[in-house]
């Protein structure tokens, strides 16, 4: 039986959480694709561990093989949809 954290703390454990909560895979969330349905919960999953305070947008982007600000532009994105 896999056993999850409650709140999870580490990159991988938020993402694939996200993933999860999303009906989708850990390498799928971080695949090379704009796609809505993949980006949408690629920028919730940077934006959650962002907001942990544990991590830089440089260490978060290498984790998804992406830009920092890339990083930068999914918590503003989130934060704007939660708002709007």
């Amino acid at each position: 039986m896999q056993q999850f954290e409650l709140f999870p703390s580490t990159m991988r454990g938020i993402a694939e959480e996200v993933a999860r909560e999303h009906g989708m895979t850990l390498e799928q969330l971080k695949a090379r694709t704009h796609d809505h349905r993949i980006s949408h919960p690629r920028q919730v999953a940077m934006a959650r561990i962002y907001d942990t305070g544990k991590y830089s947008l440089t260490q978060i982007g290498m984790f998804f093989d992406r830009d920092h600000t890339t990083v930068l532009h999914a918590t503003h994105a989130v934060a704007a949809r939660l708002t709007a």
